[in-house]
């Protein structure tokens, strides 16, 4: 496929002057896929004020065109990104000029940015033939690019036929008149550039139609615009282009007969001056067309004649002008690999393990080289023939039906395609890679079922998993078979599925202890026993995750939120909670240090550690509600610890961007700051919080009240203060006070 991108610079640039050192330049360095030169050189250049019309129009069509080719060798939010570039600064351009020399041009390059979309899809289609976005996105930009090539053919081709008219008429453009405009000449090489180009685009549409009756039209009409370039009378490079692309048309077209009459008459043409690229177009076309015919061994015969002493003869002087492209590499593979196939049929095991090394060799090899498309379509076809190597050729065809299927999001077939592999696969003998499969299969089906929503039925497959023979997934799937149970728990939540749920998480922790799912299974079941309110062994559970887990942060809120809520239990109910406070703050501190640790010291007051980084991130928000329950904690007990609160209020505030631990912090400190005396402080940060809803200032006066009960009489009064403005915001909220809103302000006052 990428010798059609280098065959829309070429054509592209057939129609500049022959004179024109920088388009050339720019074009070699395309070739060399330095994309980044010629993007940077095109910019500075268009900045300058003296360019003229003209030089401008070039290096706006340059520009595009290396975007265009820059785009191939990309992927993802970066290529999405120059095929835009590639066609905006053409669009921009054409807003700000009124009368922009050559005007065909741009359409035609607009045309072609189009085209290369589409062939860039139908290339990675061959990657990922089920992919049905792929294809659609591959659709849409060949209508669009046949929508604006269309057009533009009638309308040059009718030029060109008056410019002849009036060349037999014996009348001649004026100077003036041809300045900005194409000569006769460059309008008929560009109308016939846009013939070969429409030609290419139907073929382009034809392999990417789904439907037979599309796929045949577009190859009629593909073999109506080049056939008359193909049997022209000159023996340009166009011809000989337009002979190789019939040739593959009317192979897909199935007359393998005319398809090798039109190849052999293009070979009769091939002398010294042919470019390689062409003669590699030939070899390539011709053994497809072999292949085709189901004569690999002929094919591999041929194409060493070929290398030897036919078009791709060595040349000494230059050997490695005649090196093999990385096509051309591919498609020996791809012989090689038919060839390995009828031998394997045959049971010829030495031959087929020798081919099978060959084969192994040139692949790597290829990625060597060329890490690119070539090579990854090498390595996609050798891992299917391993997979037939080792599981026979209908079951690997099977499992390649069932993963496709799967890629493409297709879940019902992708179930019942896995269900034909699995069921075909079990008919084996119990070998090492028939039982790998087996798994993998398994697997991907529960996989699909899970996310299907059908939890029961994947429930059974992954328990199945699990308690298979230990293997790499064992603790991956024994996770997945409780997340199941889990789901069927949320949507019934009865007793057995919550024993059955539990009893999973439980088994998992005793089978797998040292694996990352086991911290998860302990993540769960610290919430379940969190939710019943047990709140000690979740405290145990959530303990158990080490630092180095994802899950570490939100358990370390977990363990702060149950201590905060069994201390408050264990005050509703009347008992002592001194030791409970005590237990909680061992445990917390070095958690709340080791966040506080990364906190620039320029943004905290000083906690007795310093910070390791001037540069961070905002504090998780597990992160910023360990710090605020804990600082909670201290403010509650008796005596309550004002001054080591406010520290990780302070560290909160400073570093926290989550906004209702924010306002939490916000309301804490103030009561810290009060306990403090530092009242000050606090009249601030209470003008910073009265535009809080009342549930906030409530809370706040809540906790001034338990400030004011527990200090001394001069402490009072200035907390006294701090009531009398928390209670006269609350007054002139905006927002009604609820009857229980007005029932705590009562009481607070």
């Amino acid at each position: 496929m990428f010798w059609l991108v280098m065959l829309m610079l070429i054509a592209a640039a057939s129609v500049l002057r022959a004179d024109d050192a920088t388009a050339r330049f720019y074009e070699q360095l395309r070739q060399r896929q330095l994309f980044g030169l010629v993007e940077s050189d095109c910019l500075r250049r268009l900045d300058a004020k003296s360019l003229s019309d003209r030089e401008r129009s070039e290096l706006v069509l340059e520009l595009s065109r290396t975007y265009t080719a820059h785009a191939w060798h990309t992927g993802g939010s970066e290529q999405a990104d120059l095929w835009h570039r590639a066609a905006r600064v053409i669009v921009e351009y054409l807003d700000r000029t009124k009368s922009p020399p050559r005007p065909e041009l741009f359409g035609t390059q607009l045309a072609l940015i189009d085209l290369g979309r589409a062939d860039w899809s139908l290339a990675q289609m061959e990657l990922r033939p089920e992919d049905r976005e792929l294809r659609q996105q591959g659709r849409a930009a060949i209508d669009a690019a046949l929508e604006r090539l269309a057009p533009l053919e009638k309308t040059i081709g009718q030029q060109v036929r008056q410019n002849s008219t009036d060349a037999a008429a014996g009348s001649r453009p004026t100077s003036k008149d041809s300045a900005d405009k194409l000569t006769p000449f460059e309008r008929r090489a560009l109308w016939m550039q846009l013939r070969f180009r429409l030609g290419l685009a139907r073929l382009t549409q034809a392999r990417l139609a789904t439907d037979n009756a599309d796929r045949a039209a577009a190859l009629v009409a593909a073999d109506e615009w080049l056939l008359p370039l193909a049997t022209a009378s000159s023996n340009d490079r166009l011809t000989g282009e337009s002979q190789l692309v019939l040739a593959e048309v009317t192979r897909l077209r199935g007359d393998l007969n005319r398809a090798a009459k039109l190849l052999a008459a293009f070979e009769k043409t091939i002398d010294d001056d042919t470019s390689l690229d062409l003669r590699e177009r030939f070899v390539i076309e011709r053994v497809r067309g072999m292949l085709a015919k189901q004569q690999p061994t002929e094919a591999a015969s041929w194409l060493i004649e070929q290398r030897q002493s036919g078009v791709l003869k060595s040349d000494a002087a230059n050997p490695s002008a005649s090196a093999m492209s990385a096509e051309l590499a591919y498609w020996q593979i791809a012989i090689e690999l038919a060839v390995w196939r009828i031998t394997a049929e045959r049971a010829d095991a030495k031959l087929t393990s020798e081919l099978w090394d060959r084969v192994s060799a040139e692949v790597a090899q290829l990625q060597q080289t060329d890490a690119g498309y070539w090579a990854a379509r090498a390595r996609l076809d050798w891992q299917r023939g391993r997979e037939e190597r080792d599981y026979g050729r209908e079951l690997a065809g099977l499992v390649r039906q069932a993963r496709a299927s799967f890629s493409s999001g297709q879940t019902d077939m992708a179930i019942q395609r896995f269900d034909d592999a699995i069921s075909a696969a079990r008919k084996k003998p119990s070998e090492a890679a028939t039982t790998n499969l087996l798994l993998e299969l398994n697997d991907t089906r529960a996989t699909l079922l899970f996310q299907a929503k059908r939890f029961e039925e994947a429930a059974v497959a992954f328990r199945t998993l699990a308690e298979a023979p230990r293997h790499e997934r064992s603790a991956a799937t024994h996770l997945l078979w409780a997340f199941c149970l889990g789901k069927q728990f949320e949507k019934s939540p009865t007793e057995e599925l919550r024993a059955e749920f539990l009893d999973t998480l439980r088994r998992l922790r005793e089978r797998h202890p040292d694996q990352p799912e086991s911290a998860e299974a302990a993540w769960l079941l610290g919430q379940m026993h969190e939710r019943q309110q047990q709140f000690l062994e979740a405290i145990e559970l959530f303990a158990s995750i080490l630092v180095t887990h994802s899950r570490y942060d939100e358990a370390s809120a977990g363990i702060a939120r149950c201590h905060e809520r069994y201390v408050s239990r264990l005050r509703a109910e009347g008992k002592p909670t001194a030791d409970a406070e005590s237990v909680a703050i061992k445990q917390l501190i070095p958690v709340a240090e080791a966040i506080v640790a990364r906190i620039p010291t320029s943004e905290r007051p000083d906690v007795g550690v310093r910070a390791t980084s001037n540069n961070l991130a905002p504090l998780r928000p597990a992160q910023a509600e360990l710090l605020v329950r804990f600082a909670r904690l201290l403010l509650e007990r008796q005596p309550a610890d004002y001054k080591s609160a406010d520290q990780w209020l302070a560290a909160a505030l400073a570093q926290t961007k989550e906004r209702d631990w924010l306002k939490a912090a916000g309301q804490l400190r103030v009561v810290s700051l009060a306990g403090q005396r530092r009242i000050d402080e606090a009249e601030k940060l209470i003008g910073a919080l009265e535009e809080s809803g009342p549930d906030e200032l409530l809370a706040l006066l809540d906790g001034l009240t338990a400030v004011a009960a527990r200090c001394d009489m001069g402490t009072q009064r200035l907390v006294a203060e701090l009531q009398l403005r928390t209670s006269q915001a609350l007054a002139e909220s905006p927002k009604q006070l609820t009857d229980s809103q007005r029932l705590r302000l009562w009481r607070a006052r």
